[in-house]
Order: C-alpha cells, then structure tokens, then sequence
C-alpha cells in the first residue's frame, strides 16, 4: 500500500527548495515568509500538484486534488473508490488512515516546518458517490499534543471540494 501521497507530494519539493540544510533553516525560511507569500507559495505547490490528479493511492483510494483556502490551509481531497459499506469506510478512516496521516505528517520535516506557521492540512474523504466521509485534520495543535488527534471525523452537509 502507497501511504507517502498523503503526506504531502510538491509541498516537500517546494520547501526543500527554500532550505536544503537543516530542519532548524526549514523553519527560518517558513517564519521569514509574509502571510501572503507562504499562501502564494501553497497555491504554486497545489497547482504543481494538481497536474498529476487524479492519482490512485490504493485498491480503496485515490487523490483526487489539492486545494488551498485562505489562512493557509491545504485540502487533499480523496475518494473511496472501493465497494464498501458506508460504517466499513468510517471505520477505515478511524482505524488506520487517522493515525496514519497524522504520524507522517507530524515526522515530516516539512510539515513539522509549516504547521508552526500556521499552515493547517485536512485530508477530506468522500465516497464513490460524493458523500462527505470524513476529514482528517493535522495542525499546530497536534505539535503541542502528539498523542490525542485533534479532530474527530463527523460528517457535515456543508462540506465543500
């Protein structure tokens, strides 16, 4: 199974080029970026991304695309492509990709570099026929809490693409 996609795909391209030495010149190169040119450095690494979407991550799922919204966030939107029970997705959602994004993401040098700064990253799960699985949130918060995720996946009608 490829988990790597989900992590991040041009962001860590993007960020190495801003900093190739250390983790620590990572984080200098993302503080020292106004609020404005990290977003327009997002909307450059989504766009980049997006030119290879969709992408099949495994036999359940594929990447459809990337988004940005305004206050740095990043969307990665998924589709369940596999025939499976709406509980049975919810459950593989919970049981393995929550704790799997949320620990890549969070041992990534790329993303630990980005949260501080206020960059914010939702993986959003919907299903073959649109309806809105689940979310799974990784932020600054989730620094500062390792072991408790900090949100929990509950549909809401009015979540966008």
């Amino acid at each position: 199974m490829r988990v790597l996609p989900i992590v991040s795909l041009a962001v860590t391209t993007a960020l190495l080029s801003l900093a190739k030495a250390s983790a620590q010149d990572l984080k200098v190169a993302v503080r020292a970026l106004s609020d404005k040119e990290l977003q327009a450095a997002l909307d450059e690494v989504v766009r980049q991304d997006n030119a290879n979407m969709p992408m099949r991550i495994d036999d359940r799922l594929r990447l459809d695309s990337v988004v940005t919204r305004p206050g740095e966030i990043v969307i990665y939107n998924y589709t369940y492509v596999a025939k499976a029970s709406f509980q049975r997705k919810k459950e593989y959602l919970e049981e393995f990709l929550r704790p799997t994004i949320r620990s890549r993401t969070l041992a990534s040098r790329n993303w630990r570099a980005l949260l501080p700064a206020g960059v914010s990253v939702v993986h959003r799960f919907r299903d073959i026929d649109g309806k809105f699985i689940g979310d799974v949130l990784v932020s600054a918060a989730d620094l500062r809490e390792p072991k408790t995720p900090n949100q929990s996946l509950q549909p809401t009608a009015d979540r966008r693409k």
